[in-house]
């Protein structure tokens, strides 16, 4: 038994140690083409004679700072296909703080070591991009990749939302940014917005009272209410307009318990009585 764990250890430290280095060699390239690119911009794409003989070893100090900087904000651990607002907020941190210590190093040891301040500047923007790219790619090619995406793709319900505020852009980013959920969101409704627009690229298509004359092109299987604030004859409206489109229709949880944090926006449920009361259940 130990002889096993011993051996399973072993592989998942080796498996550790490759994609350590892999993910650093992967950085190293951006950063590279990043600082080149920077001096290239800074230069007028005409770089000075000048700034060969050093260029190097100022790339390699670059490139290292970097490095360390990405390795102390935990980006050599996350899983690289998820990437959402705190990586992004690390990643800022982390270019942030090595773009710093360039200018230190400057400061210090003059430009055969570290980047002229114009070169610094541009790196460091290009870097934020960059990476970030390379980040949203890896969670890219990771979905596509995914064999049991194309499954829940197949079969996923096509859904439309009612309700274009902070709780229904929240639900859309849910559902795309979960396909095991398979629920595919295809539209919104709302009352209040009746211009043509979209929200994380879902058009908004008006009214709610226009659902019969769409469910058919738009392939609906469902509707979802995700209007917490929406009062109890507004709720009974969109219920018939459901029924009498043949669909069924669920609702998000409500507001304090959003508030709270006893339930997630994707927690959702079928349309209840006291939805439809609008006032206390006796």
């Amino acid at each position: 038994m130990r002889s096993i764990i011993r051996l399973a250890l072993g592989v998942a430290l080796r498996t550790h140690a490759v994609r350590t280095i892999a993910l650093a060699l992967a950085y190293a390239l951006v950063l590279g083409i990043c600082i080149l690119f920077a001096y290239e911009l800074r230069f007028d794409f005409a770089i000075e004679e000048w700034v060969y003989p050093t260029l190097l070893t100022v790339v390699a100090v670059t490139i290292g700072v970097h490095l360390l900087s990405l390795a102390a904000f935990d980006q050599f651990d996350g899983l690289l296909s998820y990437f959402g607002r705190p990586d992004l907020k690390r990643i800022v941190f982390a270019c942030t703080t090595a773009a710093a210590f360039l200018g230190l190093i400057r400061l210090l040891f003059g430009v055969n070591v570290s980047p002229p301040r114009g070169v610094i500047l541009v790196n460091y923007l290009l870097c934020l991009v960059a990476l970030s790219a390379m980040r949203l790619s890896f969670r890219r090619i990771r979905r596509i990749d995914s064999p049991s995406l194309g499954r829940m793709q197949g079969k996923a319900r096509r859904v439309a939302i009612f309700g274009a505020g902070d709780c229904g852009a929240s639900l859309a980013h849910e559902f795309l940014s979960q396909p095991w959920l398979a629920i595919q969101p295809v539209a919104f409704f709302d009352d209040r917005r009746d211009s043509k627009c979209s929200i994380h690229s879902i058009p908004l298509i008006g009214r709610p009272e226009r659902l019969a004359e769409v469910k058919e092109k738009l392939r609906l299987d469902e509707l979802i209410v995700a209007a917490p604030s929406a009062s109890a004859k507004r709720i009974r409206d969109i219920v018939k307009l459901t029924h009498d489109a043949g669909l069924p229709c669920r609702t998000v949880p409500s507001m304090d318990q959003l508030a709270t944090g006893r339930c997630r926006v994707t927690n959702l449920r079928p349309v209840e009585i006291q939805d439809l009361l609008g006032r206390e259940q006796v």
